[in-house]
């Protein structure tokens, strides 16, 4: 695989997991099932639940209609770093420009039907198959929010260690059928990592992704820095800079020319 490639696989697979956290429709103030009584594992649904709480509520998230965040990347084992700007709005719209030192801009998006990518070594493509789905899911501006209706089943495995910390292990289904196996600090309740396979292109793998430094952005309690851990011993840090909450146009979304050309718009 050519550096260019590798650098490809890297952002989208880095971004994958790093969407800006999002909010919910308005719902009742708790959306799990009333709790029974009982000595064994708490729900699934009510440890996410009180992250969702932790952030900063379902009445705060019901507020926000749009997200940008600009961030950098850092890829030290390749000798990689990238600034990023990730813009996100409802219902699934998304765009990641990722600008590469010594290569160029990487972008993806989603307007809702169509996924695309545009890189210095492939050029505009459309998205398809399994990477397109990625793509959807990825876009759902609702994903943080943890709402039960974006899964098929949600389990608590049990207590167990994540990163030194004490951690809730929840395994989830979505709704698209792939597994994500998520952990929740037992102490601050707050999700501190997940494990799920991640496409692209040039890669299908399975990553960890760390959050760490919880920072308060705006109305929002986000990770401030999140780690992927790669297949190899590899790893990419995104730290966040900034954040801004319902300041992105429609327009942005707009597919580039380039791609209006290959759906034949």
């Amino acid at each position: 695989m050519s550096r260019s490639r590798s650098v490809v696989a890297l952002v989208a697979a880095a971004l994958a997991g790093c969407q800006p956290t999002a909010s919910t429709p308005p719902a009742p103030a708790s959306v799990c099932p009333p709790a029974v009584a009982s000595d064994t594992l708490p729900s699934a649904c009510s440890i996410m639940e009180r992250h969702v709480e932790r952030i900063g509520g379902r009445e705060t998230l019901a507020g926000i209609r749009s997200v940008q965040y600009d961030a950098t990347l850092e890829y030290s084992a390749a000798g990689i770093s990238a600034n990023v700007a990730a813009f996100a709005a409802r219902p699934n719209l998304l765009l990641v420009r990722a600008t590469v030192a010594g290569i160029g801009e990487i972008s993806n998006g989603f307007d809702g039907e169509v996924g695309w990518s545009i890189a210095p070594m492939t050029g505009p493509r459309l998205l398809e198959g399994r990477e397109l789905a990625m793509a959807r899911e990825n876009a759902d501006f609702d994903a943080f929010a943890k709402h039960p209706s974006r899964y098929t089943t949600t389990e608590t495995v049990g207590r167990t260690e994540f990163e030194g910390r004490p951690a809730w292990h929840v395994r989830a289904v979505l709704q698209s059928g792939r597994e994500v196996d998520e952990y929740y600090d037992a102490e601050t309740e707050l999700q501190i990592g997940s494990i799920s396979e991640q496409e692209s292109a040039a890669m299908r793998a399975r990553i960890t992704t760390i959050f760490e430094d919880y920072r308060q952005f705006g109305p929002l309690l986000l990770p401030g820095r999140e780690i992927q851990r790669l297949p190899g011993g590899q790893q990419t840090v995104l730290t966040r800079n900034s954040v801004r909450f319902n300041e992105v146009p429609d327009s942005v979304f707009a597919l580039p020319p380039q791609i209006r050309a290959l759906v034949g718009n």
